[in-house]
């Protein structure tokens, strides 16, 4: 190994080492695409496992939608004593490394200075967490305000949490039907006489009459111990809309708030943020009571 300091050699370390004499260069692996230098298998490895990735999930949407829900519920509801713990560790072991000799370390070698003073590090990381915040929030918030405004009444844990609906508490129920597709993963809807109006999975109950149905009361289906609570502690209590949107927009967060119990969870991974009064104008145009159309 050569020991010169020119711009493409591997400068020689400070004080006592132990080189390892090899014919690597650095770069070698590399190749020359669109103008820029890539490192070829690390590239090609991860690139086509990003696009595989990305193209299988776009494909099976409704497959892998509830997967990820159910995923990320489970992450942060059972190790959310786990992250918490670590940001904590991350930022004392950060603390430590400042009061100790350790933070005396100078990175580059002894003779090294920075390129940037404390302002102008300071500057750089308040520019990008403004830059981030302006640039994300700056499109995200009007967007999210506009599309959510046209959603109707939105409860959970019987709060009003919609934001100045557009669109009022009537429900869609052509708007709900085209949202079927978020459920029939795991519903169906099949009519007492055997007609089949929606197909779909059978993880979960019937829909067909659910508005004004009691809860957990498909004959034959198993429900969750949390559901059948529901029922014996409802006091005759029925599906309506209110009750409805409820629990599709936190299915978990509903039954632990009407049964008290933190421990209780929900088989239902699925959360409806908004539209829960198309969907529910849907069910309603296809259950038995529906009057029929003029």
């Amino acid at each position: 190994m050569s020991d010169s300091t020119d711009g493409d050699a591997i400068p020689a370390p400070e004080g006592p080492a132990n080189l390892i004499e090899t014919d690597y260069e650095i770069g070698q692996n590399n190749v020359q695409l669109l103008g820029l230098d890539i490192h070829n298998p690390v590239f090609a490895v991860s690139g086509l496992s990003v696009v595989a990735f990305v193209i299988i999930t776009m494909a099976f949407q409704n497959t892998i939608g509830p997967v990820f829900t159910g995923m990320r519920d489970f992450l942060t509801s059972t190790f959310d004593w786990f992250f918490l713990l670590a940001g904590n560790i991350f930022v004392l072991v950060c603390l430590g490394l400042i009061v100790s000799p350790l933070g005396k370390v100078r990175i580059g070698g002894r003779d090294a200075t920075p390129d940037y003073g404390y302002a102008g590090w300071f500057a750089m990381l308040f520019a990008a967490g403004m830059g981030i915040g302006l640039m994300f929030y700056g499109v995200s918030e009007p967007i999210s305000h506009y599309s959510t405004s046209f959603g109707g009444v939105t409860l959970e844990n019987g709060v009003r949490t919609d934001w100045a609906p557009l669109g009022g508490a009537e429900g869609d129920a052509a708007a709900g039907e085209g949202m079927w597709r978020n459920c029939r993963s795991c519903h169906a809807i099949v009519a007492d006489d055997g007609t089949v109006i929606q197909r779909g999975g059978r993880t979960g109950p019937n829909l067909y009459g659910l508005p004004g149905r009691a809860p957990a009361s498909v004959e034959g289906f198993r429900y969750s111990d949390g559901l059948h609570q529901l029922a014996a502690s409802e006091g005759g209590e029925v599906w309506t809309e209110e009750l409805f949107a409820e629990y599709v927009a936190d299915p978990t967060g509903f039954l632990r708030a009407h049964l008290g119990d933190n421990s209780v969870r929900s088989p239902m991974s699925y959360r409806l943020a908004s539209g829960a009064e198309d969907m529910w104008a849907y069910l309603v145009s296809v259950s038995p009571e529906a009057a029929p159309a003029e």
